[in-house]
Parts: C-alpha cells; sequence; structure tokens
C-alpha cells in the first residue's frame, strides 16, 4: 500500500504536458530588403506574400540574429520583369536565385514561394515534442516519396496565374519654361495629376492632367510688356519604355487651353487684355526612380497654336508680342505615386 502514492504520481506526470512548451518561440526572423521600380512592389506586399506560404517568417528585432533577405526587381525593355533574390544565413552563408516571369507581380510570387522554401531548410529551434499519450504505431514499410524544392517551385509558378493590369496614381509638381508669346520667355510651375495603366509591357498608357501659371518678369522682355499665362494641359502616353531598372521614357502628345493677359508698361495710354491661348503639340518625358515611390521627371516639347494673337501700341502700331510658329517648353519636377 505503501507504494500506491508513487504509482499516482508516476501517472500523473505521465499524462500532464511539458511546462513552458507553448511558450517556445518558434518563429522565423527575418531581415527584408527590396530594390524595386515605381510601382512594382513594395516590402509590405513582398512580406505578406512570403508569410502567405510560410506562417512562421516574422522581421526580426533590431539586434535580433536572423536570416536576410534582399530581394531585386527589374523591368525588362523587351516586356515583363524579372528578380533576383540573396539568402543570407546567421553564419554568413549565401545563395542567390533568379526568376523571369510576364509581370511584376508575377515574379514577386515566384520569388515569395523560393524565400518560403529556403527559409525551411535552416533550424529555427522548433519546440520540443511531447510522448505521445497511446501505444505507438508501428512504423510503416512503404517509403514516401517527397518532392524536391526545386520541383515544388517549378509546380506553384506554373500555375500561379499572371497579375492583371493595374490603374498606378500620382501626384506632383514641376517647374516649366517656355515661350508661347515671342519674343518673351515664360517662367512658371504646375500641379500635376495622373493616371497609368501599368501592364509591366511597353504599352502602358498614361495620362497627366496639370495646371499651371507662368509669367515673364524675370526676363528683359518684360520692361514694357507683362505676359502672363493660367491654363491647363492634358497629355496622352500611349508606350512606356524602360531603359535599364530605373529610367522610362514615354513620347506623348499634348494639349493646352490657357488664359492669356497681356499688359504695356512705361508706355503712353498703357493697357492690359485678356484672350484665350489654344495649342496642341508633343512632348517627350523621361523619369527616373529615385526612391520608393519618389521620381525625378524631365520634359521638352512644343505646341502648335491653334488662334494667332498679336500684341501691339496704337496708335503707332509697335508690336509687343505675337504667338510663333512653333511654341516650346521644358520642365523639370518631382512625381509621386499614390
Amino acid at each position: 500500500m505503501a507504494l500506491q502514492p508513487v504509482a499516482w504520481l508516476l501517472a500523473v506526470a505521465a499524462f500532464t504536458p511539458e511546462l513552458g512548451a507553448d511558450a517556445v518561440d518558434d518563429s522565423m526572423p527575418v531581415r527584408l530588403e527590396l530594390t524595386a521600380p515605381s510601382g512594382c512592389s513594395s516590402l509590405r506586399e513582398l512580406l505578406a506574400a512570403i508569410q502567405r506560404r510560410n506562417g512562421r517568417v516574422r522581421l526580426a528585432s533590431d539586434r535580433e540574429p536572423a536570416v536576410a533577405l534582399h530581394v531585386i526587381l527589374r523591368s525588362e525593355e523587351q516586356g515583363g520583369a524579372s528578380g533576383e533574390l540573396t539568402v543570407r544565413t546567421k553564419q554568413g552563408e549565401s545563395s542567390a536565385r533568379s526568376v523571369t516571369g510576364s509581370s511584376c507581380e508575377a515574379v514577386v510570387d515566384a520569388l515569395a514561394l523560393t524565400a518560403a522554401l529556403s527559409l525551411g531548410s535552416y533550424e529555427f529551434s522548433p519546440p520540443p515534442l511531447t510522448a505521445p499519450s497511446g501505444p505507438v504505431p508501428p512504423a510503416s514499410s512503404t517509403p514516401v516519396s517527397q518532392p524536391s524544392a526545386a520541383r515544388g517551385t517549378a509546380d506553384a509558378g506554373a500555375a500561379s496565374p499572371s497579375a492583371p493590369a493595374r490603374w498606378q496614381w500620382q501626384a506632383g509638381a514641376q517647374a516649366s519654361l517656355g515661350q508661347m508669346v515671342a519674343p518673351h520667355l515664360q517662367a512658371g510651375g504646375a500641379l500635376l495629376g495622373r493616371a497609368r495603366w501599368e501592364r509591366q509591357r511597353p504599352l502602358s498608357p498614361s495620362f497627366t492632367l496639370s495646371l499651371g501659371h507662368s509669367r515673364n518678369e524675370l526676363f528683359e522682355s518684360s520692361r514694357h510688356a507683362g505676359v502672363a499665362l493660367t491654363g491647363v494641359s492634358l497629355s496622352g502616353c500611349p508606350v512606356s519604355l524602360w531603359l535599364g531598372t530605373a529610367v522610362r521614357l514615354e513620347p506623348c502628345l499634348t494639349a493646352s487651353a490657357a488664359e492669356l493677359k497681356a499688359s504695356g508698361r512705361d508706355l503712353p495710354a498703357a493697357a492690359s487684355v485678356s484672350r484665350s491661348w489654344w495649342g496642341a503639340g508633343a512632348l517627350a518625358r523621361v523619369s527616373v526612380s529615385a526612391w520608393s515611390g519618389l521620381s525625378l521627371e524631365v520634359e521638352g516639347g512644343a505646341l502648335v497654336p491653334l488662334i494667332e494673337r498679336r500684341f501691339v501700341v496704337e496708335p503707332s502700331g509697335r508690336s509687343l508680342g505675337s504667338t510663333p510658329d512653333v511654341a516650346p517648353f521644358v520642365t523639370a519636377g518631382l512625381a509621386h505615386a499614390l
């Protein structure tokens, strides 16, 4: 009878879960770095794609040992996209994988799957296993085949659909210099909004609407005549060409409608007049992706005035300015993805 309490204690210990097992951290800390063209992807989207395939992945704290993941995305000149994943372990070992696809989203999905499979091959201190409460069944003599990581990557990549085209929105500001009324130069600025049907291919049209104002106050020609234009411009760019990974070239058609104000200065009986100004033409835009979502832009083009305007001094008939046959202009500014 003296052994009965000991037997009860042994039975309770055999069926009691190990204390603290639930508190073991089973996560995989990583440090994630992304280099990508504007609008292609973000760190949040890339991390979410990896976590959908490996729920143990999380971002590491500042001084926590972790595996480093560096992803580089590129837009290809002939269309589509490519990417490279570099995995660097806590011991300093590194490996790289490259992927190409029909779109940026497809490449991100493939690299996220590759990262999830790669992280699964490292040791992250899994929690200890508790002994089963019942009898252990005998091991099956039939071997179980497991697909390799490369086979799993190929099958998943073939099954993932291409990402659909989507609208991208930008807002920005630019400085301008042009000659809408000769011989005067007008300097000014504009605010712009842009919508782009991004397809990760050359045929990715964009439409830009800008509201601008310019004057000739900075130049010598303003001594006898003041010229100011306030109006809107609309441009459409049917083609988007990538020159490398960060430079985009767009040929565009453009049209402008503005209010033109001209006033005489230091003249007898000086007067002011206001007229409309209409023009249509073309421009070329070069944009450089500088930071995440921010791009530097330079435009150059020319407008053909649709209505001729002339400003003269009466009664002498002296000309103070007129619309040129071709009105050239240049702009420089910043645009940010919304």
